[in-house]
């Protein structure tokens, strides 16, 4: 199924325990909806929440517990569920409904996290060891918003090369896209930083780093420099020691 979009609003309601402080858990509890071809309302298709049956709403859980087994180290467990739904039965387009297609997805996820950071010097600080909440949200966008569109182009310009095939070249474009409407929310965020998720490296800074290589080598670094708060983020940290040994393994 082509071009389901899942709507997420989370509200976090978390909660902390900590016993000798090796331990802390949370939970979060929010809302899922689906808007795709399933379904909607009296037209053939509407972007975004215009087209969305706010009738299959549905629950969003989840939970985590964090084990820190050494001052350096942690392993976190997290679970969370959703359930989409979509029924033509609901829709007044005639089309649509005439079709009565239906479904319903029960979707899990579940992690296991184990974070480690040499500490070579007392400023190389894994922040989310302390509990850092910045961190957390940067990873996140990182793994959400950053790579999907620089992973796409590095596919194409790079990977699909070594292997003969050819560039899709009008992904390429629409990744691109995609690519600098996020860098201009990185670019405001470092003009105020030094690093992405403060003024102290971390891991954040760490997990940027192979795309971001990878995206100059395929000739883009133009681009980059179109950021100059980015730029100069990017051009400090692959001088550290820990960025060194990444792009080296690369």
């Amino acid at each position: 199924m082509k071009n389901i979009f899942i709507l997420i609003f989370v509200l976090c309601l978390t909660t902390a325990s900590k016993a000798q402080w090796l331990w802390d858990y949370g939970f979060s509890l929010g809302v899922s909806n689906y808007l795709g071809d399933i379904g909607g309302k009296e037209k053939t298709r509407r972007d975004f929440i215009s087209d969305m049956k706010m009738a299959k709403t549905r629950w969003n859980v989840g939970g985590f517990a964090r084990y820190r087994v050494h001052s350096k180290i942690s392993v976190k467990l997290a679970l969370d569920y959703l359930r989409i739904e979509g029924n033509d039965k609901l829709s007044t387009n005639p089309g649509r409904n005439a079709r009565n297609l239906n479904f319903r997805n029960d979707m899990f996820e579940s992690r296991a996290i184990l974070r480690y950071l040499a500490r070579n010097n007392s400023y190389d600080l894994d922040l989310t060891l302390d509990d850092n909440m910045n961190v957390e949200t940067w990873l996140e966008a990182e793994s959400q918003n950053y790579n999907p569109p620089i992973s796409d182009i590095v596919y194409e310009k790079m990977f699909k090369k070594m292997h003969g095939k050819e560039t899709d070249e009008a992904l390429v474009k629409k990744s691109l896209e995609k690519l600098e409407d996020v860098l201009d929310i990185y670019n405001e965020r470092l003009s105020k930083n030094k690093y992405i998720a403060g003024n102290k490296f971390s891991i954040v800074d760490i997990s940027h780093i192979p795309y971001t290589n990878y995206f100059i080598k395929c000739g883009y670094e133009n681009i980059l420099k179109k950021y100059p708060h980015f730029y100069k983020w990017y051009n400090t940290v692959i001088t550290r020691e820990s960025v060194m040994k990444i792009l080296n393994g690369n």
